[in-house]
């Protein structure tokens, strides 16, 4: 028998690539948090002019930790125990009644900010940031948007986004349409991968034409899934999933959900508010049906697949670019 549950997955370490550890609008000027994710703590703040910076967690000092009493100053992040401070760029610039030591600094983790999330650039082996992450259009209605969080879920980053390459488990699992997809070739270079889809609705509208729409992935922490069609008419349904692992077998999801009404939609502000207020519920209730299956399931590399799945092995090929284990681990059936 296989081993069975987060022991059969077969990578050790995880992925490199960008993480959302925040939603921008978590996070205040002058706010300082301590987070813990790649199975470490470290530590959030912004400064006053409203840069996200996260950092190692211990003054270099005598170790003090910083998310817990240290305190912004300007652009600067101010020591709890001894008061040293130290910039965004992690340059010590000030000690009390001392010079800075020369080689004073803390370790600042690549930061960025994209569409109302705080991305961190994880990489085992402490490389910089391979690709930068998109931006994409603002909503133009906030009160049409919003993010929900899932904390401590029991799965690896890699099995959350397969859901997008999964065609069959939207029918079995959540009795949503059928789907049928394809690799869209508009992929843009090697850390993007986008699959187009289509549904049928075979009690209103057997033509596979009924909703179409995409799932495109950003690196191995970001799946957006947009939507639109004949239930919906001149608007777009938004879903991105964010998915940074906590420790090993443990992560977070962020999901942000939201519609972008065409320029041309008729539909009153109530009708849109309506339809919004139902989607928040729905992504609830279909991600805690996944979370039964997913931390409870077991890996096998080689799955035995039918055709109507969809394109699985072509998603896991691509993911498995970003583990330091390579293509190679999954291929032979490595355990971690």
């Amino acid at each position: 028998m296989p081993d069975s549950g987060l022991s059969a997955f077969p990578y050790v370490h995880f992925p490199t690539g960008w993480f959302a550890v925040a939603a921008s609008g978590e996070l205040a000027a002058g706010e300082v948090k301590p987070i813990h994710y790649f199975g470490t703590d470290l530590v959030l703040f912004r400064t006053e002019a409203g840069q996200a910076v996260v950092t190692d967690p211990y003054c270099p000092h005598l170790g003090a930790h910083l998310g817990y009493g240290g305190q912004v100053e300007g652009e600067t992040i101010r020591c709890p125990f001894h008061h040293w401070k130290f910039e965004a760029s992690g340059r010590c610039v000030s000690v009390p009644f001392a010079p800075v030591p020369a080689q004073a600094r803390l370790r600042i983790w690549p930061t960025a900010e994209h569409n109302g999330m705080i991305l961190v650039w994880y990489d085992l082996n402490g490389r910089p940031p391979g690709w930068e992450m998109p931006d994409f259009e603002k909503t133009p209605v906030p009160e049409l948007e919003g993010i929900k969080t899932y904390e401590n879920i029991k799965t690896y980053p890699q099995e959350i986004l397969e859901n997008g390459a999964d065609w069959l488990h939207f029918n079995t699992v959540h009795a949503t349409r059928q789907l049928s997809g394809e690799v869209d070739p508009r992929s843009d270079g090697p850390h993007n991968l986008v699959f187009t889809f289509r549904t049928r609705d075979m009690e209103t509208d057997p033509a596979m034409d009924h909703f179409r729409g995409e799932v495109a992935f950003y690196g191995p922490g970001y799946g957006r899934n947009l939507s639109w069609g004949k239930p919906f008419p001149n608007l777009t349904v938004e879903n991105s999933v964010y998915v940074t692992p906590i420790d090993q077998g443990t992560l977070t999801i962020r999901s942000l959900h939201r519609i972008v009404p065409d320029a041309n939609n008729p539909m009153p502000m109530d009708g849109l508010k309506q339809i919004f207020a139902g989607l928040g519920p729905e992504i609830t209730r279909q991600l805690e049906q996944d979370v039964i299956i997913w931390e409870r399931k077991t890996y096998f590399p080689r799955p035995m697949l039918a055709a109507s799945d969809g394109p699985i092995l072509k998603y896991r090929k691509w993911y498995s670019q970003f583990y330091p284990e390579g293509p190679e681990a999954a291929a032979m059936g490595k355990v971690a």
